[in-house]
Protein backbone atom coordinates (compact mmCIF):
# COMPACT_ATOMS: atom_id res chain seq x y z
CA UNK A 1 0.00 0.00 0.00
CA UNK A 2 2.75 2.07 0.94
CA UNK A 3 4.51 0.95 -2.46
CA UNK A 4 1.23 2.56 -4.54
CA UNK A 5 1.25 5.95 -2.50
CA UNK A 6 4.86 6.23 -3.06
CA UNK A 7 4.41 5.58 -6.85
CA UNK A 8 1.22 8.29 -7.13
CA UNK A 9 3.76 11.05 -5.29
CA UNK A 10 6.39 10.32 -8.18
CA UNK A 11 3.66 10.93 -10.90
CA UNK A 12 2.14 13.58 -8.92
CA UNK A 13 5.21 15.19 -8.61
CA UNK A 14 6.32 14.56 -12.61
CA UNK A 15 3.06 15.76 -13.36
CA UNK A 16 3.61 19.16 -11.75
CA UNK A 17 6.93 19.90 -13.06
CA UNK A 18 5.74 19.61 -16.61
CA UNK A 19 3.00 21.64 -16.19
CA UNK A 20 5.43 24.40 -14.45
CA UNK A 21 8.09 24.17 -17.45
CA UNK A 22 5.10 24.74 -19.52
CA UNK A 23 3.94 28.33 -18.17
CA UNK A 24 5.17 31.47 -19.34
CA UNK A 25 8.28 32.63 -17.04
CA UNK A 26 7.69 35.81 -14.99
CA UNK A 27 10.06 38.31 -13.59
CA UNK A 28 9.37 40.86 -11.05
CA UNK A 29 9.02 44.54 -12.24
CA UNK A 30 10.79 46.63 -9.41
CA UNK A 31 9.46 49.84 -10.63
CA UNK A 32 5.93 48.63 -11.10
CA UNK A 33 5.68 46.13 -8.36
CA UNK A 34 4.01 43.85 -10.11
CA UNK A 35 5.07 40.25 -12.20
CA UNK A 36 6.40 41.29 -15.78
CA UNK A 37 5.68 38.64 -18.94
CA UNK A 38 9.00 38.14 -20.16
CA UNK A 39 7.48 36.44 -23.19
CA UNK A 40 7.07 38.62 -26.41
CA UNK A 41 4.10 40.85 -26.75
CA UNK A 42 2.52 41.03 -30.55
CA UNK A 43 2.69 44.23 -32.00
CA UNK A 44 -0.61 45.36 -32.74
CA UNK A 45 -1.31 44.17 -29.09
CA UNK A 46 1.60 46.89 -27.54
CA UNK A 47 0.74 49.30 -30.27
CA UNK A 48 -3.07 48.95 -29.24
CA UNK A 49 -2.68 48.91 -25.34
CA UNK A 50 0.14 52.14 -25.52
CA UNK A 51 -1.28 55.03 -24.33
CA UNK A 52 0.46 58.39 -23.60
CA UNK A 53 1.77 57.11 -20.32
CA UNK A 54 3.30 53.90 -21.41
CA UNK A 55 4.53 55.22 -24.81
CA UNK A 56 6.16 57.67 -22.28
CA UNK A 57 7.88 54.85 -20.67
CA UNK A 58 8.45 52.71 -23.74
CA UNK A 59 10.67 56.02 -24.65
CA UNK A 60 12.81 56.39 -21.83
CA UNK A 61 13.39 52.59 -21.92
CA UNK A 62 14.29 52.94 -25.73
CA UNK A 63 16.49 55.74 -25.23
CA UNK A 64 18.55 54.05 -22.55
CA UNK A 65 18.66 50.39 -24.39
CA UNK A 66 21.16 52.00 -27.03
CA UNK A 67 22.45 54.65 -25.53
CA UNK A 68 23.30 58.37 -26.32
CA UNK A 69 21.79 59.70 -29.24
CA UNK A 70 24.24 62.42 -29.56
CA UNK A 71 26.78 61.83 -32.53
CA UNK A 72 29.26 63.92 -33.98
CA UNK A 73 27.56 65.49 -37.04
CA UNK A 74 30.68 66.58 -39.32
CA UNK A 75 30.62 62.99 -40.98
CA UNK A 76 27.37 63.51 -41.76
CA UNK A 77 27.68 66.99 -42.63
CA UNK A 78 30.70 66.51 -45.03
CA UNK A 79 28.16 63.33 -47.17
CA UNK A 80 24.79 64.66 -46.82
CA UNK A 81 24.45 66.67 -49.98
CA UNK A 82 24.39 65.55 -53.03
CA UNK A 83 21.89 67.52 -54.89
CA UNK A 84 22.77 70.29 -57.19
CA UNK A 85 19.68 71.59 -57.59
CA UNK A 86 19.06 74.57 -55.92
CA UNK A 87 15.74 74.55 -55.60
CA UNK A 88 15.42 71.50 -53.93
CA UNK A 89 16.28 71.29 -49.88
CA UNK A 90 19.86 69.63 -49.69
CA UNK A 91 20.21 65.70 -48.68
CA UNK A 92 18.21 63.68 -51.14
CA UNK A 93 17.90 64.35 -55.08
CA UNK A 94 14.71 63.80 -56.84
CA UNK A 95 14.04 60.73 -59.00
CA UNK A 96 17.34 58.71 -57.73
CA UNK A 97 18.89 57.58 -54.49
CA UNK A 98 20.91 59.99 -52.79
CA UNK A 99 22.39 58.66 -49.69
CA UNK A 100 24.75 60.26 -47.61
CA UNK A 101 28.30 57.85 -47.54
CA UNK A 102 28.38 57.89 -43.88
CA UNK A 103 25.77 55.93 -41.86
CA UNK A 104 25.31 56.60 -37.69
CA UNK A 105 24.23 53.86 -35.57
CA UNK A 106 22.38 55.95 -32.79
CA UNK A 107 19.58 58.48 -33.63
CA UNK A 108 20.16 62.41 -34.16
CA UNK A 109 19.03 64.26 -31.39
CA UNK A 110 20.05 67.67 -32.37
CA UNK A 111 22.10 69.50 -34.45
CA UNK A 112 25.70 71.29 -33.64
CA UNK A 113 25.10 73.83 -29.95
CA UNK A 114 26.90 76.04 -31.10
CA UNK A 115 25.14 77.10 -34.06
CA UNK A 116 22.06 79.36 -33.89
CA UNK A 117 20.02 77.01 -36.55
CA UNK A 118 16.94 75.42 -35.49
CA UNK A 119 14.86 72.96 -37.06
CA UNK A 120 11.04 72.71 -36.70
CA UNK A 121 9.35 69.01 -37.96
CA UNK A 122 6.37 68.13 -38.22
CA UNK A 123 5.18 64.22 -38.15
CA UNK A 124 2.55 62.76 -41.04
CA UNK A 125 1.33 59.51 -40.46
CA UNK A 126 -1.43 57.21 -40.69
CA UNK A 127 -1.82 54.03 -38.71
CA UNK A 128 -4.04 50.80 -40.20
CA UNK A 129 -7.90 51.11 -40.10
CA UNK A 130 -7.19 55.51 -39.45
CA UNK A 131 -7.86 58.17 -41.98
CA UNK A 132 -5.72 61.26 -40.78
CA UNK A 133 -5.63 64.40 -42.70
CA UNK A 134 -2.98 67.42 -42.87
CA UNK A 135 -3.44 70.37 -41.09
CA UNK A 136 -3.48 73.20 -44.01
CA UNK A 137 -3.40 76.25 -41.92
CA UNK A 138 0.26 74.83 -41.03
CA UNK A 139 1.56 75.00 -44.37
CA UNK A 140 0.34 78.46 -44.87
CA UNK A 141 1.73 79.99 -41.73
CA UNK A 142 5.13 78.01 -42.97
CA UNK A 143 4.93 79.37 -46.29
CA UNK A 144 3.53 83.26 -45.64
CA UNK A 145 6.52 83.77 -43.12
CA UNK A 146 8.80 82.02 -45.26
CA UNK A 147 10.10 79.27 -42.69
CA UNK A 148 11.87 75.65 -43.83
CA UNK A 149 10.64 72.94 -41.99
CA UNK A 150 11.35 68.94 -42.69
CA UNK A 151 8.07 66.43 -42.81
CA UNK A 152 8.55 63.46 -41.51
CA UNK A 153 6.09 60.95 -43.98
CA UNK A 154 4.40 58.11 -43.78
CA UNK A 155 3.86 56.00 -46.46
CA UNK A 156 0.19 55.16 -46.16
CA UNK A 157 -0.22 58.81 -45.05
CA UNK A 158 1.46 59.79 -48.73
CA UNK A 159 -0.67 57.43 -50.54
CA UNK A 160 -4.26 58.46 -49.20
CA UNK A 161 -3.05 62.00 -49.66
CA UNK A 162 -1.33 61.78 -52.67
CA UNK A 163 -1.68 65.52 -53.92
CA UNK A 164 -0.86 66.76 -50.24
CA UNK A 165 2.75 65.09 -50.45
CA UNK A 166 3.56 66.37 -54.22
CA UNK A 167 2.84 69.50 -52.96
CA UNK A 168 4.67 69.87 -49.99
CA UNK A 169 7.53 68.03 -51.80
CA UNK A 170 7.46 70.53 -54.74
CA UNK A 171 8.12 73.87 -52.46
CA UNK A 172 11.67 74.25 -51.79
CA UNK A 173 10.73 75.29 -48.40
CA UNK A 174 10.35 72.08 -47.46
CA UNK A 175 12.49 68.62 -47.42
CA UNK A 176 10.98 65.18 -46.98
CA UNK A 177 11.61 62.14 -44.23
CA UNK A 178 10.83 59.19 -44.26
CA UNK A 179 8.10 57.77 -40.96
CA UNK A 180 7.88 54.13 -42.13
CA UNK A 181 4.60 53.00 -43.90
CA UNK A 182 1.70 52.52 -41.26
CA UNK A 183 3.52 54.08 -38.13
CA UNK A 184 3.93 50.85 -36.45
CA UNK A 185 5.81 50.80 -32.76
CA UNK A 186 9.07 48.95 -34.04
CA UNK A 187 10.07 47.32 -30.27
CA UNK A 188 7.24 45.27 -31.61
CA UNK A 189 7.93 44.20 -34.88
CA UNK A 190 10.92 41.90 -36.13
CA UNK A 191 13.36 43.16 -38.34
CA UNK A 192 11.84 41.77 -41.75
CA UNK A 193 8.76 43.53 -40.86
CA UNK A 194 11.06 47.10 -39.50
CA UNK A 195 12.47 46.74 -43.19
CA UNK A 196 9.24 46.03 -45.03
CA UNK A 197 7.94 49.28 -43.18
CA UNK A 198 10.92 51.06 -43.95
CA UNK A 199 11.30 50.25 -47.84
CA UNK A 200 7.74 49.88 -48.55
CA UNK A 201 7.24 53.93 -47.13
CA UNK A 202 10.43 54.69 -49.13
CA UNK A 203 9.42 53.23 -52.39
CA UNK A 204 5.62 54.99 -52.17
CA UNK A 205 6.82 58.55 -51.29
CA UNK A 206 9.20 58.33 -54.27
CA UNK A 207 6.70 56.93 -56.91
CA UNK A 208 4.11 59.69 -55.44
CA UNK A 209 6.75 62.80 -54.66
CA UNK A 210 9.70 62.02 -56.76
CA UNK A 211 12.20 62.11 -53.56
CA UNK A 212 14.11 59.61 -51.81
CA UNK A 213 14.38 60.18 -48.15
CA UNK A 214 17.85 60.68 -46.45
CA UNK A 215 16.12 60.83 -42.86
CA UNK A 216 13.86 58.25 -40.88
CA UNK A 217 12.21 58.85 -37.57
CA UNK A 218 10.86 55.82 -35.66
CA UNK A 219 7.10 56.17 -34.90
CA UNK A 220 6.16 57.12 -31.14
CA UNK A 221 10.41 57.84 -30.91
CA UNK A 222 10.58 54.73 -29.75
CA UNK A 223 13.78 52.10 -31.10
CA UNK A 224 16.13 49.89 -29.68
CA UNK A 225 19.70 48.44 -31.14
CA UNK A 226 17.92 46.23 -34.14
CA UNK A 227 15.59 48.79 -35.11
CA UNK A 228 18.83 51.44 -35.54
CA UNK A 229 20.47 48.48 -37.22
CA UNK A 230 17.94 48.01 -39.74
CA UNK A 231 17.44 51.70 -40.38
CA UNK A 232 21.48 51.47 -40.88
CA UNK A 233 20.85 48.74 -42.92
CA UNK A 234 18.31 50.57 -45.18
CA UNK A 235 20.61 53.68 -45.67
CA UNK A 236 18.42 55.80 -43.47
CA UNK A 237 19.72 58.14 -40.89
CA UNK A 238 17.48 57.76 -37.86
CA UNK A 239 16.43 61.62 -37.00
CA UNK A 240 14.58 62.46 -33.26
CA UNK A 241 14.31 65.21 -31.70
CA UNK A 242 14.89 67.29 -28.42
CA UNK A 243 12.57 69.58 -27.89
CA UNK A 244 8.92 67.54 -27.78
CA UNK A 245 5.54 70.34 -27.83
CA UNK A 246 3.34 67.48 -26.60
CA UNK A 247 0.75 69.01 -28.78
CA UNK A 248 -1.03 65.49 -29.84
CA UNK A 249 -3.01 65.82 -26.04
CA UNK A 250 -5.86 68.00 -25.87
CA UNK A 251 -4.68 69.15 -22.55
CA UNK A 252 -1.54 71.05 -24.81
CA UNK A 253 -2.71 74.84 -25.62
CA UNK A 254 -0.58 76.68 -27.91
CA UNK A 255 0.45 78.84 -24.88
CA UNK A 256 1.91 75.24 -23.86
CA UNK A 257 3.57 74.57 -26.71
CA UNK A 258 5.36 78.22 -26.96
CA UNK A 259 5.95 77.74 -23.67
CA UNK A 260 8.12 74.26 -23.95
CA UNK A 261 9.58 75.31 -27.25
CA UNK A 262 10.97 78.76 -25.60
CA UNK A 263 12.30 76.94 -22.19
CA UNK A 264 13.62 73.75 -24.31
CA UNK A 265 15.26 75.21 -27.56
CA UNK A 266 19.23 75.81 -27.77
CA UNK A 267 21.50 75.75 -30.23
CA UNK A 268 20.48 73.18 -32.79
CA UNK A 269 17.20 72.04 -31.17
CA UNK A 270 15.08 70.02 -33.24
CA UNK A 271 11.69 70.27 -32.43
CA UNK A 272 8.88 67.88 -33.21
CA UNK A 273 5.11 68.87 -34.31
CA UNK A 274 2.22 67.04 -35.96
CA UNK A 275 0.66 68.33 -39.03
CA UNK A 276 -1.65 65.25 -39.60
CA UNK A 277 -4.84 66.91 -38.05
CA UNK A 278 -3.50 65.23 -34.63
CA UNK A 279 -1.76 68.34 -33.54
CA UNK A 280 -4.76 69.86 -31.76
CA UNK A 281 -3.01 73.43 -31.53
CA UNK A 282 -0.52 73.47 -33.39
CA UNK A 283 -1.83 75.55 -35.79
CA UNK A 284 -2.61 78.13 -33.49
CA UNK A 285 0.55 78.05 -31.60
CA UNK A 286 3.27 78.27 -34.74
CA UNK A 287 2.55 81.83 -35.78
CA UNK A 288 4.13 82.89 -31.82
CA UNK A 289 6.70 79.75 -32.09
CA UNK A 290 8.46 81.33 -35.09
CA UNK A 291 8.28 84.80 -34.05
CA UNK A 292 9.93 84.04 -30.65
CA UNK A 293 12.42 81.78 -32.24
CA UNK A 294 13.37 84.99 -34.69
CA UNK A 295 13.35 87.48 -31.95
CA UNK A 296 16.13 85.04 -30.02
CA UNK A 297 18.33 84.76 -32.99
CA UNK A 298 17.44 81.48 -34.38
CA UNK A 299 17.13 80.47 -38.24
CA UNK A 300 15.11 77.98 -38.68
CA UNK A 301 16.33 75.71 -41.64
CA UNK A 302 15.61 71.91 -42.62
CA UNK A 303 17.03 69.19 -41.01
CA UNK A 304 20.07 68.53 -43.96
CA UNK A 305 20.87 72.23 -43.40
CA UNK A 306 20.90 71.80 -39.68
CA UNK A 307 23.69 68.76 -40.13
CA UNK A 308 25.49 70.28 -42.64
CA UNK A 309 26.50 72.98 -40.58
CA UNK A 310 30.33 73.91 -40.56
CA UNK A 311 31.00 71.43 -43.71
Amino acid sequence: MAKGHKVIAILVTIGLGLLIGALPSYTFDHRKNKPTHEQSVDSSMRTASAGPGNLATLAAESKSSHGKYRIKLKSIASSGSKNSSSTSPKGYTKGKTSFPSTVVSSEIEHGPRESKLVALTFNLYERQGQRAGLDKTILRVLIDKKVQATFFMGGRWAESHSQDARSISNNELFEIGNMSYAGKLFTGLTPDQMSFEITKAQESIKFITGVTPVYFRFPFGISNQKALQVADSCGLIPVRWDVHTQDLSLNTSADDILYTVKRGTRGGSIIVMNANGRGWHTAEALPKVIDALRRRGYELVTISELLSYGS
